[in-house]
């Protein structure tokens, strides 16, 4: 009621207001003026109050007009030009209702349209963008604004071209500038969002007039288009990705290194290059007639593998290569590598890749053939190293059994005892100069086979010393012992970890000058890599007469010695250390050497890792063999077919109170095996018309007595085709008669005393 009120007492007032003013000028004015005024009230009324108001505030004028004239009349009849007065006065309140009317219609629908296109603007899902001659943003809309990442308000009165990037800003505002602004225009435009990133649009312009025509700025309409040229980027890639395939494809089938064909699901070749086509023997005339056919060309066992394949290529649309025959046209074979792939574009057509591997298979022929006779070679060889190594040390058994003999001998003069040392010592060495030559073969092989256990590492070292002992008082060198490792247990072959110590320790002294000095010494370090067991480490270094900077990195090679005037000074043959690395690399250990340079010394590194010690074992306590022999006698059957073994072999275990049968052949032996029985046989391997394992073989295997096998081949396969046969140990020629007599005793000592044996023995010869 009060909104309706306000309007009401608004037109009153201003009636009033002009009743008020027309009262005070009518003694100065004439009716002309009245008349203006009042009709100046009726158009206040009409334009803020609307027609209703303003038809009221006519009347109302009217009516006043008319009381006004009867007044100043007064008379109650109306005079003809009050009448003419007051009817102008009525049509021009009309006329002006009318236009105040039409213009607010007009207003209120303009209002209504810009609200409408606003809400339009606000809703499209281009962006709208407007800005005057100076490029100052007047307007742009919600989605031109999230286009960017900017509120609106932020692009009010910024610069159109700071958001274009570089080189489209200058290029895309001179050809904006450069239109007439009578026509729209529109271009790709690149804009820099908020972040930083890119924004591919297409720009939509058009001019914006005012109302005299005159061009005061730009409506730009503007179309993210940025996953349309990522889309058409990417079209660009895949067609140039295209049409280099096709290039490579063209060049591929045109340069004839491969044969590659297109066929159909018959088996029809449709397209063959001419790589293919010499492949098979066929000519194009051939092809062009129909006559290349897969199945013509497919020998019958390889259908079932041409199936498989054809079915894994409509399944995946590929199939993986495969070696496979053709038949040539000259029905020859040829060997060729097979891929298939199915063409996308042309249903149920495929095209094949054919290698000829007929080079390869020939190659492969002769690598293989190579292969065998290298193989060959090589057992060749191992079979001629052994044999050599039988041969060699077959003569030397004679000699070391004699010289230790007689070392046993309380009543040597001294000056034979030195030479029957240097005779053992020489022999010894000859021997190990023979195991190395074998050790270095067993390891280009792979066959270094460990005999593993729970060692004292520091006993190893003590027990290589004392080999060594002789040659370092020899040689006057001071020798220095630190063994400080707490835990010096390891887990190894006793035999090949002593082997190392002595080859480290033998040439320490052989390179070291007489009256130098020798130092060997053990401690702890942290673990290896991904283990928890402590390092043991044993260092021996010597000041003698170093290692060049050149040789250090290949003295670890076989067969290296340094320079040749080292080589002819010192001799041997440059194993020992390749040998050692190896073994303890076997060990799961390291060997490494340092030296400052020549004359400057060396010192080598022997890394292990240790293990916790087992409880000390008593042992029984070795005979004594200096005075006759503490063992119980025995009757031996001694089989060799070297007759200054078997001599003296024979009188040095008759000497130990043995008796004592021989032989210098297999059947000789059996003839002899027929006529009594024994508690040992000592057979050597070889023999002239049979073998020691046969022998051993022949005799029980084993089970009515032990064996000790005595040969000149000692490799782990001999060792273990001895314990097949059933010898109980197996020595390496040359043998000391002290490990023969340890080893007879540890292989009787379970046998009962017979009554031959007990009466004591003599030796007598059978062979």
């Amino acid at each position: 009621m009060q909104d309706a009120a306000r309007p009401f007492s608004l037109q009153q007032a201003s009636v009033f207001l002009a009743v008020l003013i027309v009262s005070i000028l009518s003694p100065f004015v004439d009716a002309q003026v009245r008349l203006c005024v009042l009709l100046l009230a009726v158009t206040f009324n009409t334009w803020y109050g609307g027609l209703r108001q303003g038809t009221m505030a006519a009347v109302f004028s009217a009516l006043i007009i008319l009381a006004n004239s009867l007044a100043m009349s007064h008379s109650i009849r109306i005079e003809p030009m009050q009448g003419i007065r007051l009817s102008v006065f009525l049509v021009s309140c009309y006329l002006l209702n009318r236009f105040a009317m039409s213009h607010r219609l007009a207003e209120a629908l303009r209002c209504r349209n810009e609200d409408w296109n606003r809400k339009l603007l606000e809703t499209a899902r281009e962006g709208f963008w407007v800005f005057d001659n100076e490029w100052r943003t007047t307007y742009v809309n919600n989605r031109l604004a999230e286009m960017l990442g900017y509120a609106q308000r932020e692009l009010l009165g910024e610069d159109f071209r700071e958001f274009l990037v570089d080189g489209f800003r200058i290029r895309s505002a001179q050809d904006l500038t450069r239109r007439d602004h009578e026509h729209s225009d529109q271009q790709d435009l690149r804009f820099r969002r908020s972040d930083g990133s890119r924004l591919w649009a297409t720009v939509t312009t058009s001019p914006v007039t005012n109302d005299r025509g005159a061009v005061v700025g730009l409506l730009a309409v503007v179309e993210d288009v940025t996953e349309r040229k990522r889309a058409e980027r990417d079209l660009d890639k895949a067609l140039r990705a295209l049409q280099i395939s096709e290039a490579r494809h063209g060049r591929l089938v045109e340069s004839n290194i491969i044969g590659i064909i297109t066929a159909d699901l018959s088996g029809d070749v449709l397209e063959a290059n001419d790589a293919f086509l010499r492949m098979v023997g066929y000519t194009r005339e051939d092809l062009n007639l129909g006559q290349v056919r897969w199945s013509d060309m497919t020998p019958p066992e390889f259908m079932e593998l041409d199936q498989q394949a054809t079915n894994e290529l409509w399944a995946t649309g590929a199939s993986v290569p495969y070696e496979k025959q053709f038949t040539r046209k000259d029905g020859e074979l040829v060997p060729v590598l097979i891929g298939a792939a199915a063409l996308e574009r042309y249903p149920k057509t495929w095209i094949g890749f054919a290698l000829d591997l007929t080079e390869r298979k020939r190659s492969e022929a002769a690598l293989q053939e190579a292969k065998e006779a290298a193989e060959s070679a090589s057992r060749a060889k191992d079979q001629f190293l052994a044999m050599l190594s039988h041969e060699l040390r077959t003569p030397l058994t004679p000699v070391l059994l004699m010289a230790t003999a007689m070392l046993e001998e309380p009543d040597i003069p001294a000056e034979i005892r030195t030479m029957l040392e240097l005779t053992r010592r020489n022999v010894q060495l000859e021997a190990r100069l023979i195991d190395d030559l074998l050790d270095i073969t067993r390891i280009s092989r792979g066959k270094l086979d460990l005999n593993r256990e729970n060692v004292n590492a520091h006993a190893l070292i003590q027990q290589a010393l004392e080999i060594c002992r002789d040659d370092i008082r020899a040689n006057e060198l001071q020798l220095s012992l630190e063994l400080a490792a707490g835990e010096h247990h390891v887990d190894g072959d006793p035999a090949r970890l002593q082997q190392v110590f002595w080859n480290l320790i033998k040439n320490a002294v052989k390179f070291t000058p007489r009256g130098g000095s020798l130092t060997i010494r053990s401690f702890h370090a942290d673990p290896f890599p991904n283990t928890t067991a402590a390092r043991f480490i044993v260092e021996v270094s010597d000041t003698g007469i170093g290692i060049e900077p050149h040789t250090l990195p290949k003295i670890f090679d076989a067969f290296e010695q340094g320079d040749s005037a080292t080589r002819r000074r010192f001799g041997g043959l440059g194993l020992g250390l390749a040998i050692s690395r190896s073994v303890v690399t076997a060990h799961g250990g390291r060997l490494s050497a340092f030296s400052a340079g020549k004359d400057q010394g060396a010192n080598f590194t022997l890394e292990l890792a240790t293990v916790p010690a087992l409880a000390p074992v008593t042992q029984a306590p070795a005979p004594s063999l200096r005075t006759g022999s503490t063992h119980r006698p025995l009757k031996i059957l001694l089989v060799e077919d070297n007759k200054e073994t078997l001599r003296y072999l024979s009188w040095i275990l008759a000497q130990h109170q043995h008796k004592v049968y021989t032989a210098d052949c297999m059947w000789g032996a059996l003839e002899v095996a027929q006529e009594d029985t024994f508690d040992l046989v000592i057979s050597d391997i070889e023999l002239p018309d049979g073998s020691g394992l046969e022998l051993m073989q022949r005799l029980g295997g084993g089970l009515e007595f032990p064996g000790i096998a005595l040969s000149g081949f000692g490799s782990e396969d001999d060792v273990q085709m001895s314990k097949a046969a059933g010898f109980s140990e197996h020595l390496t020629k040359p043998v000391d008669f002290l490990k023969l007599e340890e080893t007879i005793y540890n292989v009787t000592s379970a046998i009962p005393h017979n009554e031959f044996a007990r009466a004591g023995g003599r030796s007598q010869s059978d062979s």
